[in-house]
């Protein structure tokens, strides 16, 4: 199985430039895939995660934004502290995962 997932979606900025109209973006949402070996609470975070991701909200209620600068884009989602698919919980469940392997 591959290591990633990718999908497709559209996104729109939130902010338009001045006198221009906001037109939807074509983007692709690369997405990992759920370790089969990895303890529950990391398949649980990463699936919330990857849901998050692809719904444009989390359950904690953090929404995914299109930052859109010099013709770059990158997304973001600022979860709650405590959202189990927040960076800080999920790259904390992987640490612990592959330092124990």
């Amino acid at each position: 199985m591959s290591r990633w997932r990718g999908r497709r979606g559209r996104v729109t900025p939130k902010r338009p430039s001045a006198g221009q109209e906001a037109e939807p973006l074509s983007i692709v949402f690369a997405l990992p895939s759920v370790p089969d070996d990895a303890p529950a609470a990391l398949k649980s975070s990463m699936a919330l995660r990857n849901v998050a991701t692809m719904n444009g909200m989390c359950e904690c209620g953090a929404r995914l934004e299109l930052v859109v600068a010099g013709g770059m884009a990158r997304m973001r989602m600022a979860h709650e502290h405590e959202c189990p698919a927040g960076d800080r919980n999920v790259f904390a469940l992987y640490g612990a995962w592959r330092s124990a392997r």
